[in-house]
């Protein structure tokens, strides 16, 4: 793109044209003396006394003549005056005066630029006679509050009537097509630029260049680009940001080396649009780390080019290079220059609180919140997506809780969901579509699952984000399998089509009830959906069919899979694992292995749970041996898995040497597994030594005293 455009006609830098200038109707010679005082303020800016002056002039009985209402007008359409023009009407209307020619046009004019669209329409109206003048005021104020419908409209009556278009209309309409957006429209409009000779008029181009982008159509955006005599800034903005729309950052960043090539002054827009592109590089697959090392570089240059230009680092630029930092995982970067910024806004917060939910730093990211809400600065919906973001991510984290920045004491997350809910519906924000999926979320992943249907079902508006969010707050929650099937049967009756991801919900909930039918019946309907060849799903599809028994489809299944990685080898040696087949688990295991596919701790989960219950210690201890020499670490669930196993052979020696070896505290479960262990193996003395620190650290866990009560009875020794 960059050669092809490059060898093409030479570009001006200094093309920087305004708007076709329309020469005022009336002449300084024609201008009487009458009201010289008002007109001189009127140039001066200064319409308070200008008006003061036209009062005294009314209490005088001296009715001022055309020019004077057209400085008047000229004013306040310089100032954007609303109420200073609803002024000169009420005066105009007051003195019986005909709005005649120009001057009547202008009025339509200034109503028009001042905001006010219906009062502009009806003054238009009221002329006698309608010159394109007037229409492309009408139409201009259309497409500027992105009225575009309207606009066209109001094109199609002016040239049914017979009036020709001048460049500023066909730019005009060009923007309101942009704004529905409509093509064909657009072509139709472009060609009568042609006919009247304004195809090769700068903003006709530059706005024919937006259209094309917001159309999705960039290779017709170059081609009107390379055509463009003279460009200007806005051309080469307009340019680059079609790419960015599109995902082609290369493209856009070999355009602004070619623009720097050709000596082009960016301004501000520029910069924010290339740091944009670079942005878009990061969503790549074949983004790595060195990648983001050159992109995080190249973002600081661009802010060092700034001075160069004569330019100062804006706000959108401070938050578009923060979200660059955040993507380029550099979120020390990010932090350094939030906090250098002089002004921040709510997109500035948002940006850092992305950052740090990004790179896993949630309650960080809750800190960031609770500073944001003391200083003040309001929160929008895009900040309540992000905090319940963070506050759900931790409330996953509830079973591992030294993942956490805050160390192994949890801090109530359910408790600071609340809050945030409580603050949304202050803001009035609960309603909003995103905020209520991600509360719907938050409350699913605390476990409360009558919250999480309060919230869903006030949703005025829902779409399958929020049927996907209700749907996994069920599968998440132990029992809840027959509600979940129940809550696709209504999204199904709404009219609301599934995803992949609504199909893997459903799948979960098979693998809750243990039943093989029901995975088929959702495997038909995926296929039905044309989702079936979709890696993830497959590989959930795969897990399903292992946790309802049903190895064979499994096994099919997992041959479907064009290519095998970790997470699909990982789902079928569970599968043998849980169907109680160890050897076929080990099986697969070595398969995968000599696939060159390295095993992470999943893998070794379901590899203990399957030594677990096929009583194959030593493998389990080689095993272990290997997690260790691979650096891969041990969880909770490795212990458990572990725990149950040497207690289940009585190997009470290593089970003793793997408690003392845990990061871990032992939760509810460890300690009934080694309980449970000690009962069968009538171990009192390790029984009292568990129950004794079991008691201590969770003395709320009655199921420990249940236990330890029935080892004593077995023992004989309950009265002692």
């Amino acid at each position: 793109m960059a050669r092809s455009l490059a060898n093409g006609h030479s570009r001006c830098s200094a093309g920087h044209q305004s708007l076709p200038f329309r020469k005022s109707a009336f002449r300084e010679e024609h201008i009487g003396q009458d009201g010289h005082e008002i007109r001189q303020l009127c140039e001066e800016g200064d319409l308070q006394k200008a008006f003061a002056a036209l009062s005294l002039m009314d209490r005088e009985g001296t009715v001022p003549p055309e020019p004077v209402y057209y400085s008047l007008l000229k004013a306040c359409n310089k100032r954007k005056s609303l109420d200073h023009a609803r002024r000169v009407q009420a005066h105009l209307v007051h003195h019986r005066l005909e709005l005649t020619g120009f001057f009547g046009e202008y009025l339509v004019v200034t109503l028009a630029k001042c905001g006010a669209i219906d009062e502009s329409f009806e003054a238009f109206h009221r002329l006698h006679y309608q010159t394109v003048f007037s229409w492309t005021a009408i139409i201009s104020a259309y497409s500027s509050c992105g009225k575009g419908p309207e606009a066209l409209g109001m094109y199609k009556e002016m040239r049914r009537k017979g009036v020709g278009p001048d460049e500023v209309t066909i730019s005009s309409v060009l923007k309101a097509c942009s704004t529905i957006p409509d093509l064909d429209e657009g072509r139709i409009i472009f060609a009568d630029a042609v006919k009247y000779g304004f195809d090769l008029d700068l903003h006709v181009g530059n706005t024919l260049l937006s259209l094309y982008g917001k159309c999705g159509y960039s290779l017709e955006a170059e081609f009107v680009f390379s055509r463009l005599f003279v460009c200007n800034t806005i051309s080469w903005n307009t340019m680059l940001s079609t790419y960015v729309e599109h995902g082609s950052g290369e493209k856009a960043l070999l355009l602004f080396r070619q623009m720097q090539a050709e000596h082009v002054k960016p301004d501000q827009r520029t910069f924010v649009i290339t740091l944009q592109a670079c942005c878009v590089l990061t969503k790549e697959d074949t983004f790595s780390t060195e990648s983001r090392s050159v992109l995080a570089d190249f973002g600081w240059a661009l802010h060092a080019d700034l001075s160069k230009h004569g330019l100062a680092p804006d706000i959108f630029i401070n938050n578009t290079l923060i979200s660059l930092y955040a993507k380029c995982e550099h979120l020390r970067e990010a932090c350094h220059l939030f906090c250098e910024m002089l002004e921040c806004n709510t997109e500035s917060w948002n940006e850092v609180l992305a950052a740090h939910v990004e790179k896993g730093s949630c309650a960080k990211a809750l800190q960031l919140y609770r500073l944001m809400h003391s200083e003040g600065v309001c929160a929008n919906q895009w900040t309540f997506v992000l905090v319940l973001q963070a506050c759900w991510t931790l409330a996953a984290q509830e079973s591992y809780p030294s993942i956490g920045e805050l160390g192994t004491k949890l801090l109530p997350w359910l408790d600071i969901g609340e809050a945030l809910h409580a603050d949304a519906e202050v803001k009035n924000l609960t309603s909003n579509l995103f905020v209520g999926n991600s509360l719907v979320k938050m409350y699913g992943k605390c476990r409360k699952v009558k919250e999480a249907e309060k919230v869903f079902a006030l949703l005025s508006k829902r779409d399958i984000v929020s049927w996907n969010s209700m749907l996994s707050t069920y599968v998440d929650h132990v029992g809840c399998e027959d509600k979940a099937l129940e809550l696709y049967l209504q999204m199904e009756a709404r009219g609301q089509a599934p995803d992949d991801i609504t199909f893997g919900s459903l799948l979960r909930a098979c693998s809750g009830r243990g039943s093989s039918d029901l995975c088929r019946v959702v495997h038909y309907m995926a296929i039905s959906s044309g989702l079936d060849g979709i890696p993830l799903l497959l590989n959930t599809l795969i897990h399903a069919y292992g946790c309802c028994a049903s190895m064979e489809d499994a096994q099919a299944t997992f041959y479907r899979l064009p290519k095998h990685g970790i997470v699909s080898w990982n789902a079928l040696i569970a599968g043998y694992a849980l169907n109680g087949d160890g050897k076929r688990s080990m099986e697969s295991f070595q398969k995968m292995q000599e696939a060159c596919i390295i095993p992470d701790g999943i893998t070794f989960i379901s590899l203990f749970f399957a030594c677990s219950h096929a009583g194959f210690v030593d493998k389990a201890v080689e095993f272990l041996d290997y997690m260790g020499n691979q650096g891969i670490v041990l969880d909770r669930k490795h212990f458990g898995s572990l725990v149950d196993l040497l207690g289940r052979a009585g190997d009470f020696k290593s089970l003793e040497s793997i408690l003392w070896k845990m990061p871990l505290h032992p939760d509810a479960t460890l300690w009934s597994s080694l309980l449970g262990a000690c009962q069968m193996h009538n171990n009192l003395k390790l029984a009292r030594e568990a129950f004794t620190t079991a008691s201590f650290e969770q003395p709320e866990e009655t199921n420990t005293y249940v236990m330890m009560g029935n080892i004593y009875a077995k023992d004989g020794l309950h009265n002692g």
